[in-house]
């Protein structure tokens, strides 16, 4: 008896996103995706700085990207400070207050969402360690 599983399914269709999807898409298709791609392939540390200074708020900017100086024990952004409920919650509001920012599915089923309201009147009431 043969070891080997062949597959007579060879699927070659692709599936695009709805138009209204693409429009509000982060990275607007495949070709941003693959430029995406192309940036971080020639300088990956420029790559993820650039996306740090853009997408989070620094409470003291990292002058270091990536310290490889304890192989294979990398560090990223080292030297900067950032507050993560921050840039994880109070940065999107007010413009996302009541938009879902955790869905969470217990396994009996019952489905609880928490806004971004939610997460910050929470995180405002959590005893400070």
């Amino acid at each position: 008896m043969s070891q080997n599983i062949e597959s007579s399914l060879h699927e070659t269709r692709v599936f695009p996103p709805p138009a209204e999807l693409t429009r509000s898409a982060a990275i607007a298709g495949t070709d941003a995706y693959q430029a995406l791609c192309a940036e971080a392939d020639r300088d990956p540390e420029a790559f993820w700085a650039r996306l740090a200074r853009e997408h989070l708020v620094w409470t003291k900017p990292f002058s270091t990207v990536l310290d490889e100086s304890k192989a294979p024990f990398y560090q990223w952004f080292n030297d900067g400070e950032l507050n993560v409920s921050y840039n994880c919650i109070d940065r999107h509001l007010p413009a996302l207050a009541d938009k879902p920012a955790i869905i969470f599915e217990a396994d009996d089923g019952e489905v609880i969402v928490s806004t971004y309201a939610d997460l910050h009147a929470a995180s405002a009431n959590s005893p400070t360690p």
